[in-house]
């Protein structure tokens, strides 16, 4: 009997490590356009190619890749994880894919990124997490604003979409922000209880 393993836990979902099995959730959304697009990738995936990009990303030994779960449900819903992490340096590249589009806007991928920067500040003593997406995400830009990074820049033109070109926004945030950040958001929310 495979018991599941929450790596991290959340308020609704829980991280679990990335495993082979997952490649039949990974199937349909690494083939389904609007979630594509929203990453910048163009290219449909075959099953072989499917399994070939989550054995690398298992694999790799600078990168942790994890599963999105619904507590209760054990339903996955997408995957989030540091990428590049550079111990010298103390920073990673955060990755995120909600793949399960009825759980978009809906603060799944928020408790995700959370749960991981909390791991990655508290447990990897990194100093920053960066990133970078497509212009036109704005359910990422919000998200990403809405958890404390700061933009840092623009790659001019790095995607081409139906004749069109599209900056990459580049976001980071430094540890010392997001502790002061929760520091912050922690006082509000005791605040708050006491008035209640």
């Amino acid at each position: 009997m495979d018991i599941p393993l929450d790596f991290l836990v959340g308020e609704r979902i829980y991280l679990r490590p990335l495993e082979a099995e997952d490649e039949q959730y990974f199937y349909p959304w690494f083939n389904n356009y609007e979630i594509m697009k929203m990453i910048g990738e163009v290219y449909p995936l075959s099953r072989e190619k499917t399994r070939n990009r989550l054995e690398e990303w298992m694999s790799a030994s600078d990168s942790i890749s994890l599963t999105i779960v619904i507590h209760g449900e054990d339903r996955i819903i997408g995957t989030v994880g540091l990428l590049h992490v550079d111990t010298i340096h103390r920073r990673a590249e955060l990755g995120v894919i909600i793949g399960e589009e009825e759980y978009w806007s809906k603060g799944y991928g928020t408790e995700a990124i959370t749960l991981l920067l909390q791991y990655g500040f508290n447990r990897l003593n990194l100093h920053m997490v960066y990133l970078g997406f497509i212009e036109f995400n704005e359910m990422a830009r919000k998200c990403y604003e809405n958890l404390g990074f700061c933009h840092d820049g623009v790659i001019r033109d790095k995607y081409c979409m139906n004749g069109m070109y599209y900056n990459c926004i580049m976001m980071s945030i430094l540890r010392e922000e997001w502790i002061t950040r929760n520091m912050n958001m922690n006082m509000t929310l005791n605040s708050e209880k006491k008035h209640e």
